[in-house]
């Protein structure tokens, strides 16, 4: 069976299977993917082929990733990743914007600068995903995901608030469904921290806009979303 096969079955079977993400965990794939990952020739060849094996090989772990912490299979060091940002063809860039937020913490956070040139094509795909919840295979739960985590960065706050993320999310706050709205209200609560993100809400609409939708949910059976939303009022309302 030809590599790209197998490495196509893998993909499949760790998109949504916690079990065989576990078992495949454990043998060794997250080690094997990384190599391909960090392998200088496919990050330089212009070839089809590669460039699939190398997308399949970032989107395994990153799949992984989203059950269980991949960071004693792929090293303390998460600067592996970095030269994977700037690889857009195949997107392979946004996998691996995603897995590096599922692998950085408060201890190392500041890596996260590094993501600044997957900002927009983040929020891009995340629009697209809006109708049907996914786009092109990327769950807009998970690009939600990755995007709390990359907003506890300051710098990274900045730019998602230049490249549109706050009407993003105003869309997202009003959507008939609690995961993604708990999921948008979080990243609300994270931006709205940042004292020159919530002076821009209060000068622009964004704040008279907000309070209402707030009200509407604040009560709401989902304990998740209630909190954020009344945590958001009382910092739009200070």
């Amino acid at each position: 069976m030809p590599v790209s096969t197998t490495v196509s079955i893998i993909l499949n079977t760790t998109d949504s299977d916690a079990a065989i993400s576990f078992n495949y965990m454990e043998n060794g794939v997250v080690e094997f993917m990384k190599k391909n990952c960090c392998w200088d020739h496919y990050l330089s060849v212009n070839n089809e082929r590669v460039t699939e094996i190398l997308l399949y090989s970032v989107a395994i772990i990153q799949n992984i990733s989203r059950f269980f912490s991949v960071k004693s299979r792929c090293g303390d060091s998460v600067n592996w990743l970095i030269p994977l940002l700037s690889v857009t063809k195949g997107n392979i860039h946004i996998h691996s914007v995603m897995l590096l937020a599922n692998m950085v913490d408060a201890n190392n956070n500041a890596v996260l600068i590094n993501a600044q040139g997957c900002i927009n094509d983040i929020i891009h795909i995340s629009n697209a995903a809006v109708p049907d919840m996914e786009h092109k295979g990327y769950h807009l739960w998970e690009l939600l995901l990755a995007i709390g985590k990359l907003a506890k960065n300051d710098s990274i706050r900045k730019k998602l608030k230049k490249c549109g993320m706050l009407d993003l999310l105003m869309t997202l706050i009003q959507k008939n469904d609690d995961n993604i709205q708990a999921l948008a209200l979080n990243i609300m609560l994270t931006m709205i921290l940042d004292d020159d993100i919530l002076s821009f809400c209060h000068s622009s609409s964004v704040t008279k806009d907000l309070r209402p939708i707030l009200e509407s949910i604040k009560d709401t059976d989902d304990f998740m979303l209630s909190n954020n939303a009344k945590s958001a009022l009382q910092i739009i309302n200070n």
